[in-house]
């Protein structure tokens, strides 16, 4: 799954590596779906802990930017 390669990449030390993975994550954060996948890749205990808690950390920063009463519309 092409969302898993990216919350990898986003836990990586390589800063170009990292930037490039936040680009992606930035682009995909508009779409259908998007965060209920995030959820659903915390919830997969056989996943690499740290992409998980990438995928957690993305959902709120999610919820921060569009879901709270002061997000734009």
């Amino acid at each position: 799954m092409m969302l898993l390669e990216t919350l990898s990449r986003a836990t990586s030390q390589d800063v170009a590596i990292l930037k490039s993975a936040e680009v992606q994550l930035r682009e995909w954060e508009i779409n259908p779906g998007f965060y209920s996948t995030l959820l659903k890749i915390c919830s997969e205990y056989n996943i690499d802990p740290s992409v998980r808690w990438m995928a957690a950390l993305t959902f709120k920063n999610g919820v921060d930017r569009y879901w709270r009463r002061t997000a734009p519309k």
